[in-house]
C-alpha cells in the first residue's frame, strides 16, 4: 500500500509540471522574394524563425499544418467564417494550425535595396482592420547580412507586441580556453562571430561590461 502510494504522488507531481502554462502560437508562413531578392529569402525566412524560437515566448506552429495559398500582403486576405484556403484569418487559427497570431509578408529589390513588407495580424480578431499589429517596411542592403538585418528587425518588432526585447544585436562575453589559456572572448547573441578580445595568456575570469558597453571589467 505504501509503495501504491509513493507512486500515485510521482504521478501527480509528474502531470502538474507537464500541463503547466501554455504558449500563445504564431503561425510564419515563409516570405516569397521576387527579382533580386530571391536568393536571400531563405536567410531571411530561417532568422525571423530562429529569433522567434529563441524568445521562448511563442510557440511556432508546424509548418506542415499551414494552409496552400497563405497571404503576402495585407490586400490578401479576406473576411470569411473559413476555408478560404489560408486566405481568411480563422483558417489559421482553426485546426490543425491553431495559430493566434499570423506574421505574414513577402521581399523584393527596390532602388538597389532589400524591402520586406511584413505583416502581423490576431488571428481571433474577425475584422481585418481591427486584427492589424503590424504592418510595415524593412529596408537593408541589398545582401545577405541586409536580409538579415531586416529580419532581425521584423522580428523584434513582433516580440514588442508583447513587451519583449529582441537579442538581436547583442553580444555575450564568456571564457573560453581554447588558446590554450584562459580569455574573454564575445559572440553574437546566436553563437555566431566568435573572436578574442584579451590575450593575456594567464587566467582571465568574470567578464563585466559597463552599462554603456564601452568598457570591460576582468578578474
Amino acid at each position: 500500500m505504501g509503495a501504491f502510494a509513493l507512486n500515485q504522488a510521482q504521478q501527480s507531481d509528474l502531470i502538474i509540471k507537464l500541463t503547466g502554462g501554455t504558449k500563445r502560437v504564431i503561425a510564419l508562413p515563409d516570405f516569397r522574394a521576387s527579382g533580386a531578392a530571391a536568393p536571400f529569402a531563405d536567410v531571411f525566412n530561417k532568422t525571423v524563425y530562429d529569433d522567434i524560437e529563441r524568445s521562448g515566448l511563442l510557440g511556432i506552429a508546424p509548418k506542415s499544418f499551414y494552409p496552400l495559398s497563405p497571404p503576402q500582403q495585407e490586400s490578401d486576405l479576406r473576411a470569411g467564417a473559413a476555408n478560404c484556403g489560408g486566405r481568411c484569418l480563422s483558417d489559421w487559427s482553426a485546426s490543425p494550425v491553431g495559430a493566434h497570431y499570423l506574421g505574414f509578408g513577402y521581399a523584393a529589390e527596390q532602388a538597389g535595396q532589400f524591402v520586406a513588407f511584413g505583416h502581423l495580424f490576431n488571428t481571433a480578431v474577425a475584422d481585418i482592420a481591427g486584427a492589424k499589429l503590424i504592418r510595415k517596411l524593412y529596408n537593408a542592403p541589398l545582401t545577405e547580412q541586409g536580409a538579415i538585418q531586416a529580419a532581425h528587425e521584423y522580428a523584434a518588432d513582433i516580440l514588442a507586441q508583447f513587451g519583449v526585447p529582441s537579442l538581436a544585436g547583442t553580444k555575450i562575453y564568456f571564457i573560453s580556453d581554447r588558446t590554450g589559456s584562459k580569455e574573454v572572448w564575445v559572440m553574437d547573441f546566436d553563437g555566431s562571430n566568435q573572436r578574442q578580445v584579451t590575450r593575456f595568456n594567464s587566467i582571465t575570469t568574470t567578464p563585466a561590461v559597463s552599462p554603456d558597453g564601452l568598457r570591460l571589467a576582468l578578474k
